[in-house]
C-alpha cells in the first residue's frame, strides 16, 4: 500500500523502457526524463480525473482505511454489469464508494444523469459489498466529490434529499477542509467525518455504553447520580 501511495502522489506517471522504443512513447504524449545507456526514463502528466482521484485516495488512506483499491481498474460486479468505481475505501465498519468529477474552468454543469444512476445501483452495489466481506452490517456510503464544478442548485437539494441512502457529496471547499484537517490531527479527521456524515446515527464504532450511577429519591421520584 505504501507504494502505491507514494506513486499517487506524484502528479505524473515514470515508466522505464528500452531505448529502441523512446521514439514511438514519445510520438504518445511522454517526455524525456533521463537518458540511459540502453534504456530512458519517461514521464507522463496524469490527467485532472486521475488526479483528483489520486487525491481523494491519499486522502483516506491518511484517514486511516486499511482497504484501497489498486489502480483505476477497480470494478464491484452489479447485477450484469461491473460498476468501476474510482475510489474503493473500506475500514472495519464502513465503505466508500467515491466518484470524482473535475474540469479545467469552473463551470456550471449538471449532475443529475450521475445522481441517479448511483442511487439506481445503490442497493445492488450494498448487497455485493456485504456479501463479498460476510458482513450485513456492513454500511456502504457514496461520495461524489466535484472539483471546479458549480452545481446547479436543483441538483444540489436533489442529492441534499437522498442523504438517508448514504449519497453525500463534497465541492471543493469540502475537500480542502477535510484535507487541512487531516494535516492537523490525523486518522481522528475520520471520526470528525463521521460525525457530520452520519449525525443523528447510531455509531458502529461505538458499541452500548454503560455507565454506573448511585439511584435516590423521594417518594416515588428517582433520581440519578
Amino acid at each position: 500500500v505504501k507504494k502505491i501511495a507514494k506513486d499517487r502522489t506524484k502528479k505524473y506517471h515514470e515508466i522505464k523502457i528500452h531505448k529502441a522504443d523512446k521514439e514511438k512513447y514519445l510520438d504518445q504524449g511522454w517526455t524525456l526524463k533521463k537518458d540511459l545507456i540502453n534504456s530512458c526514463i519517461l514521464q507522463k502528466d496524469k490527467d485532472l480525473d486521475e488526479l483528483l482521484e489520486d487525491e481523494l485516495w491519499i486522502l483516506f488512506y491518511e484517514m486511516g482505511f486499511t482497504e484501497l483499491n489498486k489502480d483505476r481498474n477497480f470494478k464491484i460486479q452489479v447485477g450484469s454489469i461491473k460498476k468501476q468505481i474510482d475510489v474503493f475505501a473500506k475500514d472495519y465498519n464502513n465503505v466508500f464508494l467515491i466518484e470524482c468529477k473535475s474540469q479545467i474552468e469552473n463551470e456550471v454543469k449538471s449532475l443529475r444523469k450521475d445522481i441517479h444512476e448511483w442511487l439506481n445501483l445503490r442497493k445492488e452495489l450494498e448487497k455485493s459489498i456485504q456479501a463479498e466481506y460476510k458482513n450485513k452490517e456492513l454500511r456502504v456510503s457514496i461520495l461524489l466529490v466535484t472539483k471546479n464544478i458549480i452545481w446547479i442548485e436543483e441538483d444540489e437539494k436533489f442529492a441534499i434529499s437522498n442523504r438517508e441512502l448514504r449519497f453525500y457529496f463534497w465541492k471543493d471547499s469540502d475537500l480542502e477542509a477535510f484535507k487541512n484537517l487531516t494535516q492537523q490531527i490525523g486518522q481522528a479527521s475520520k471520526y470528525q467525518m463521521y460525525s457530520l456524515l452520519f449525525q443523528g446515527k447510531k455509531s458502529l464504532e461505538v458499541g452500548d455504553i454503560e455507565v454506573p450511577a448511585i439511584c435516590g429519591g423521594i417518594g416515588k421520584k428517582k433520581y440519578y447520580c
